[in-house]
């Protein structure tokens, strides 16, 4: 049933006893979203118990997530879906799209400015000479 279960990967790292445990509806907690933008996701969760908070979004590696500002590694559930643990009790949960290619575009690009300005600086400096 897959709105009761969710599937790792075999190598995914232990996710303590949560798999498998039978949980009463009671259990399964809320989660409302505050915020839904195409680069960030903020959620308010509240667990009973130490829960998995399966996030029905394309997993991709580029994504964070945040739980009250303390980062938390992203699992892939059922081989394409976003899931993460959340502690007991009521939880800030943000994800947020932050992949190394558009950090690595930004500081080339910036170098790249740099470079030119540099150039021209030095032309018109030479020119004025």
């Amino acid at each position: 049933d897959p709105s009761r279960v969710v599937l790792f990967e075999k190598g995914t790292r232990d996710v303590g006893s949560l798999p498998g445990r039978d949980v009463s509806e009671a259990d399964l907690g809320e989660v409302n979203i505050i915020s839904y933008r195409p680069d960030s996701i903020t959620l308010s969760v509240r667990a009973a118990s130490p829960a998995l908070l399966f996030l029905s979004e394309v997993y991709y590696p580029g994504w964070k997530a945040y739980v009250n500002g303390e980062s938390r590694p992203i699992l892939r559930g059922n081989y394409l879906f976003r899931v993460i643990e959340v502690p007991e009790g009521s939880h800030r949960v943000q994800f947020v799209f932050e992949p190394l290619s558009i950090k690595a575009g930004i500081c080339v690009t910036l170098l790249t400015v740099l470079a030119l300005l540099i150039f021209f600086a030095v032309s018109i400096w030479k020119k004025q000479r």
